[in-house]
């Protein structure tokens, strides 16, 4: 068992909205090809969404994939809070932003663990209002 990241998609994943955070995303990784790689490669990919990893030999771990449309499915990501971990909470991040009700987030690690990635998306993005999509209560 590891680090791992969840995230569901459902009904009410806007596509606009996705297409939206899915572009933020890109802007983001993008920010941070100095730490990513993907699926071993030397170059992250963004054919169908986005696929990303750290670099190997010792800061990879699973690939982050992240579709180009909603698809109503549970993903996850085990990155063993590797370096790369904060690209993909920023992500995570934005796309709870963005796509609001339709993209639930859960995680191993607690708020705490996600301001690096909080910060990198608000830093990326120039938006103060993006936040840790952890839900601290009970789920509804």
């Amino acid at each position: 068992m590891g680090y791992t990241h969840y995230w569901r998609t459902d009904e009410r994943a806007d596509p606009i909205l996705w297409d939206k955070g899915i572009a933020a995303c890109r802007r983001i990784c993008e920010a941070s090809r100095e730490i990513l790689a993907a699926d071993g490669h030397d170059a992250l990919s963004f054919e169908h969404g986005i696929r990303c990893n750290g670099i190997p030999p010792d800061d990879d771990h699973e690939t982050f994939i992240l579709h180009a449309a909603p698809d109503e499915d549970t993903d996850f990501c085990k990155t063993a809070a590797k370096p790369y971990d904060v690209v993909v909470t920023a992500c995570l991040a934005v796309m709870a932003y963005h796509v609001s009700a339709g993209f639930v987030v859960s995680s191993d690690g607690g708020p705490s663990d996600w301001d690096k990635g909080v910060a990198l998306a608000r830093r990326v993005l120039g938006d103060d209002t993006i936040h840790c999509p952890l839900r601290v209560g009970p789920e509804e």
